[in-house]
């Protein structure tokens, strides 16, 4: 009889206790009024500048080739990016200038969307990306979808990307050719 006692007494406090810690608990870096909302991920929250690497394999009729990319890239609030990377692709090594386009779902999920230049401008290929973005949208993680090279050729690959925010919190203005915007890192 007393250990029911005890067994009980102990699972109502135990309840007592989750039940008043509760309310306090907080999404990070969101204030009370936004308490019971789960965070959400956002254009402006990807605006900034990134730092990425790349790897995986490039598939040819010839046979498979393996890639790896280092590179910086900006983003800005309306949904575009330009980057500039050094590629290996089977050991030759490509600077290489990348624009594009990209989303950002409040799931953070989302895609970009690139062109690839040479250095002297001239298109290389187009590419799509899925991503998700995480640690607070300070950094991302992404597979490549789509390569189709210049000349319309599909290229079926298997490459992933790591990319990181490189001053996260901190306030930059961008600017880009087709506008200016203003952007929390």
């Amino acid at each position: 009889m007393k250990r029911k006692i005890v067994r009980t007494i102990s699972f109502a406090t135990l309840v007592f206790v989750l039940t008043a810690l509760a309310p306090a608990q907080e999404w990070p870096g969101n204030d009370a009024s936004h308490r019971h909302q789960p965070p959400t991920c956002t254009m402006a929250g990807r605006a900034g500048e990134y730092g990425y690497t790349w790897t995986g394999t490039m598939f040819f009729p010839t046979g498979a080739v393996p890639v790896a990319a280092v590179g910086r890239g900006t983003f800005d609030e309306e949904g575009n990016f330009e980057a500039t990377q050094t590629v290996s692709r089977g050991g030759t090594i490509s600077p290489l200038t990348v624009k594009g386009t990209y989303t950002v779902n409040p799931d953070c999920t989302g895609t970009i969307t690139a062109s690839v230049y040479d250095q002297s401008g001239n298109l290389t290929s187009k590419v799509t990306w899925a991503t998700v973005s995480v640690n607070n949208m300070t950094e991302a993680q992404a597979t490549m979808t789509s390569m189709v090279t210049a000349n319309g050729t599909n290229v079926p690959v298997t490459i992933t990307s790591n990319t990181k925010k490189l001053f996260p919190g901190h306030e930059i203005r961008l600017v880009f050719p087709y506008g200016e915007g203003h952007a929390n890192r």
